[in-house]
């Protein structure tokens, strides 16, 4: 039984399944407590995920979820960055000693989320050149090849013009649908026609007689997206490296998805999934390891009036707390702090905001300031 005065507590735990790290008594894991029903629980509230998303995946529950979309790091042998340097959101390792060895450490992930997938789900992979193809040949035999559905090229302009090759200025997105049920909405995602088109002008008629209409809204978009990437100067550049546009994430999210649906992305990143799935009237599961992606993501949901609907905050141990229903949460956030360290000590709990805020600046007025506290615990 979960108290109503505290909003920490555990998701049950499958039988078999171990905790990932080490569970404080304040945390109230299996027999502590907990969520009975956590797919219910995930379907009718969104919820932001700081922890390894392979110690999420474990405990999430088979076929619940409608749609999964990530970008995860390219294998690039770099670290990334912000683009903001020291003043910006901290980066992202991107660096393994093969492709092989990407594969080794993707792939699991990759299996865990068609596992969550429900029959009308879809599955989008965001890579580029560097491994695409791998990772494809991969899902091609994991899965089989009647599920793969389409190979979308997402191609942008900015940056600078190789000399040497033709300019690579294109991702992939391969999409896997997990059966002939899959959700897809074209009407979601047209484009206007283009203002010269004969055909959106008068329609055209065919060597029977008979004549089509152009639709009113516009196009099918193709498997090509000419998609800008996010101009230096947008309004919604977060700081956050490799930052995808929110007209792409909308895209994937209005056609493969339907409204109320839950959208999982073990990536979030700088949190455009999210923000895409307030937008649109999904709920989202969105993960990331490092505590800058979820301090943007909700940094970007407050600065967008789209903080309202509550969200659930998970830690590294896998706790949740509601952001904007508990008036008192950095007081009972500072008692969990003094208790943790004093019951165990081996596994010290480490109280922040979720901002990349540095030199002393305060944290925006508004639920920022009071309630969005963290936990994190290292062990």
């Amino acid at each position: 039984m979960v108290n109503k005065s505290d909003n920490f507590f555990m998701p049950a735990i499958p039988d078999g399944v171990q905790p990932p790290s080490n569970v404080l008594p304040w945390q109230r894991w299996g027999s502590y407590g907990g969520i009975s029903n956590p797919s219910s629980t995930f379907k009718t509230s969104d919820h932001l995920v700081l922890a390894d998303n392979l110690d999420l995946l474990k405990i999430l529950p088979d076929s619940f979820v409608d749609l999964a979309y990530i970008d995860p790091p390219f294998s690039t042998g770099v670290r990334r960055e912000s683009p903001k340097g020291d003043t910006g959101p901290m980066g992202y390792e991107d660096s393994f000693e093969s492709v092989e060895e990407f594969v080794e450490w993707i792939s699991p992930r990759i299996r865990g989320l068609w596992r969550i997938l429900n029959d009308r789900g879809s599955l989008v992979i965001h890579l580029d050149h560097r491994a695409v193809h791998y990772i494809r040949v991969w899902c091609d035999r994991e899965f089989g090849v009647s599920h793969w559905e389409n190979e979308i090229i997402w191609h942008y302009t900015g940056g600078g013009r190789s000399s040497k090759r033709f300019s690579r200025k294109h991702d992939v997105l391969i999409w896997y649908s997990k059966s002939r049920r899959r959700i897809f909405n074209i009407d979601a995602v047209r484009e206007p026609y283009s203002p010269t088109s004969g055909y959106a002008k008068s329609g055209i008629v065919s060597k029977t007689g008979k004549k089509y209409l152009p639709h009113p809204d516009g196009t099918p978009v193709d498997d090509v997206w000419d998609i800008p990437i996010i101009n230096p100067l947008a309004n919604e550049r977060a700081g956050y490296p490799t930052q995808k546009p929110l007209k792409l994430i909308e895209r994937i999210v209005e056609a493969l998805s339907e409204p109320d649906a839950l959208v999982c992305d073990i990536f979030s990143g700088s949190g455009t999934t999210a923000h895409a799935c307030r937008l649109h009237g999904r709920n989202f599961l969105c993960c990331d390891c490092n505590p800058d992606a979820v301090g943007v993501a909700l940094e970007r949901l407050y600065e967008s009036d789209l903080y309202l609907k509550p969200t659930a905050v998970i830690s590294n141990g896998l706790y949740r707390m509601s952001v904007h229903e508990n008036a008192d949460s950095n007081r009972i956030a500072r008692r969990i702090l003094s208790e943790g360290l004093r019951r165990n000590e081996n596994s010290p709990v480490e109280l922040f905001s979720p901002l990349w805020r540095k030199n002393g600046k305060a944290n925006p007025p508004g639920p920022l300031s009071k309630i969005d506290m963290i936990l994190r615990t290292r062990a």
